[in-house]
């Protein structure tokens, strides 16, 4: 009877880390998503004055690729975060499927010290007391 005892509780303890781990990646993700919306948001927008300011400058009859310059690396900049913040989304992935086969042991090593908080700029883990983002420098209440 302590065996079928026993592999109720197992299972039981697999189905809980299994929701902390999932419901751990779904925030995560969520707030990585959030950002990289931003980030798509913001390259559309320079794409766009970009897109003006060389019909404005072809209107007038020449094309000065100087001060259009520093718009297009603002969108390479842009892109770079893009694709740092989907290879984030993907490592989330990752770590919640390597919690999830190594039970609960790697949820526990995956998941953030008790108090630790999320910036709400940037997605990133900042300890619990702390004020300001140790990542990109935002306040954190």
């Amino acid at each position: 009877m302590a065996g079928f005892f026993d592999k109720v509780k197992e299972s039981l303890d697999k189905g809980v880390t299994a929701a902390s781990v999932r419901s751990k990646e779904m925030l995560e993700t969520q707030q990585v998503k959030s950002k990289l919306g931003g980030f798509q948001d913001q390259k559309r927008s320079a794409l766009e004055v970009l897109g003006k300011e060389v019909y404005d400058m072809m209107a007038v009859g020449g094309l000065d690729p100087e001060p259009l310059r520093a718009r297009v690396e603002e969108i390479t900049s842009l892109d770079q975060q893009i694709a740092e913040k989907e290879q984030e989304l993907e490592q989330i992935r990752v770590r919640a499927e390597e919690a999830l086969k190594g039970g609960g042991a790697a949820a526990s090593a995956a998941a953030p010290a008790a108090g630790t908080k999320f910036c709400p700029s940037c997605g990133g883990q900042v300890a619990g007391g702390a004020k300001f983002c140790p990542g990109c420098g935002s306040k954190v209440e």
